[in-house]
């Protein structure tokens, strides 16, 4: 969840056209579901970052809470079964909306103007690897009542990483994001969907990527990814304060030249 918001993020900053109608946000989201997870730094494991993701059981939406130090890295994002994405910072109280399958729409346009046949190759070969594979080892662990599978995989140059994921019985983060566009990329990606367990569980309807265990170069091990808790635990996030910045309606290029200018204005002030 926490990987996928902020690539999302990184768009929403770089991408105008109101819509007719304003994009209007719920008095409050109501979830069902918490799950704290741990990323932790390679180099000093106590240098690590918590991250909170809430779900609904009837999927209608998830978001990421994101609790800094400041308020410039406070806030919460959302995403929803319609391919929007929300992104609400606490600094200046705004919630900046972007549609998900627009971005990907605009992709995908983008695609027919480059060569992408050299670049998906790069790609697939950075995905693929020669001699990367992935293996599901049949070891299990239960976290929460939740049974996480364990995946081996094996990079080129011999190193194992482990990998768990759990099948949970609530829509998770990716499922939006896939469901939104993303889908249709993964096959163009990865040639060897078919011979990549690890990948097919990661993008079946349901699965929550637990912990994943790193080997580096020098043979050392540690946990990028930890999850600590999954749990029933209604929580509400009030929207009330917050002005909409809504580009649901908006182009890629449309939402960058906007934010120019917003940015622009900021500065003056």
């Amino acid at each position: 969840m926490a990987f996928l918001c902020i690539l999302l993020g990184l768009a929403a900053k770089s991408t105008f056209a109101q819509t007719k109608d304003a994009y209007v946000l719920p008095d409050t989201y109501h979830f069902d579901r918490e799950v704290i997870q741990v990323m932790s730094d390679k180099k000093n494991a106590a240098d690590s970052s918590r991250f909170y993701s809430y779900f609904t059981n009837s999927g209608e939406y998830a978001g990421l809470r994101m609790q800094g130090e400041t308020t410039n890295h406070t806030g919460w994002v959302i995403v929803t079964r319609s391919g929007n994405i929300t992104f609400f910072k606490e600094r200046d109280k705004t919630a900046t909306v972007i549609s998900m399958r627009k971005i990907f729409s605009d992709l995908a346009d983008l695609a027919k103007w480059i060569k992408m046949d050299s670049v998906m190759a790069g790609m697939r070969r950075r995905i693929d690897g020669e001699k990367a594979r992935s293996v599901k080892t049949g070891k299990t662990k239960t976290i929460d009542g939740y049974s996480a599978q364990e995946y081996s995989v094996t990079d080129s140059s011999g190193r194992v990483s482990l990998v768990w994921c759990a099948k949970v019985d609530f829509p998770v983060a990716i499922d939006y994001i896939l469901n939104a566009g993303a889908g249709k990329w993964v096959p163009i990606i990865s040639s060897k969907l078919q011979t990549n367990p690890l990948l097919q569980a990661v993008i079946s309807a349901g699965t929550m990527v637990t912990d994943i265990q790193l080997t580096d170069s020098s043979g050392k091990t540690y946990n990028l990814l930890r999850t600590d808790l999954i749990r029933r635990a209604p929580t509400d996030f009030p929207t009330a304060g917050y002005t909409v910045i809504d580009y649901s309606n908006s182009s890629l290029m449309e939402i960058f030249h906007a934010e120019m200018r917003r940015n622009l204005k900021q500065a003056k002030h």
